[in-house]
């Protein structure tokens, strides 16, 4: 079984980025979100390198990484579209970047 995301880059803060993007991935229920969002990170690096922290958003509230299940994300947030729209934001150690 697969949970259906949408990511989208939430594009006020960073307004220097150029495209804002949506990509779409089916992504197994039993995956921990926080490997998720390793992934959309590793596929992102050169917007989010290693020292700045990603947040991610699930109807604009931060979700529990730690060992949330991608299935307990789905439930909680599927849209009647069918998908979660996960929205990532950064911040760079020590402040926020312009």
């Amino acid at each position: 079984m697969y949970t259906l995301v949408l990511d989208e880059r939430f594009s006020r803060v960073f307004c220097h980025l150029s495209c804002v993007f949506h990509c779409r991935y089916n992504v197994h229920r039993d995956m921990p979100l926080k490997e998720f969002v390793d992934f959309i990170r590793l596929r992102i690096q050169h917007d989010f390198p290693w020292n700045k922290s990603m947040f991610v958003y699930l109807k604009n509230t931060e979700p529990p990484i730690g060992t949330t299940l991608m299935s307990e994300v789905d439930e909680k947030n599927r849209d009647k579209d069918g998908f979660v729209r996960i929205t990532y934001s950064g911040k760079e150690k020590g402040g926020w970047t312009r």
